[in-house]
């Protein structure tokens, strides 16, 4: 069977459409941490003799904050699998412990934007627990994939002292896929 001039156009054009070289990646993954805390003291003491009277009175304001972030970044075929950790290894007897958290990723491109397929991983011992989720985002742009706060506070009395503490941690996970060309 033969095609027509139309049909083979029309073939030609499909799989100049399908048969591409796929396109290399870049995607990189920012962690952000910050953190506040802060805490003050007061207290008073004294003592009373016929020699005379002595008070001492003491007070303590304290505050701290801090942050830190730690950029990753790693290239991968369009349509291929990533992954990212975060962690610690520590070397035991007859191996190495390894804990931590990570991501799976496997990017796709539809026009100026990336379908990232997300398989976010935590691993302890020979654990694994796995969830995923697939997200769009435009390409060469940082996108929030997840965020943990936690906050803390205490307050303590006493009949002449009071001593009170809070903090705050945040931690916040980006991503951004950026094409990179030959």
């Amino acid at each position: 069977m033969r095609a027509s001039p139309g049909n083979l156009a029309q073939i030609r054009q499909a799989l100049a459409a399908i048969d591409r070289p796929l396109r290399r990646l870049q995607v990189s993954v920012r962690f952000d941490d910050a953190g506040n805390s802060a805490s003050r003291e007061l207290g008073a003491s004294g003592r009373i003799s016929n020699r005379g009277a002595r008070v001492e009175v003491r007070g303590e304001d304290r505050r701290s904050a801090s942050t830190e972030r730690v950029d990753q970044s790693i290239q991968v075929l369009e349509g291929g699998r990533a992954f990212i950790m975060s962690g610690q290894s520590a070397p035991v007897p007859g191996g190495v412990w390894q804990t931590g958290t990570g991501f799976e990723v496997v990017p796709r491109i539809s026009g100026d934007r990336v379908l990232l397929d997300i398989a976010p991983q935590k691993q302890s011992f020979d654990q694994q627990h796995r969830m995923a989720t697939t997200v769009s985002a435009r390409l060469g742009e940082w996108f929030e994939v997840g965020a943990v706060a936690s906050s803390a506070s205490r307050d303590e009395r006493g009949l002449a002292s009071g001593r009170s503490a809070s903090a705050y941690d945040a931690r916040g996970v980006w991503l951004k896929v950026e094409e990179l060309r030959p």
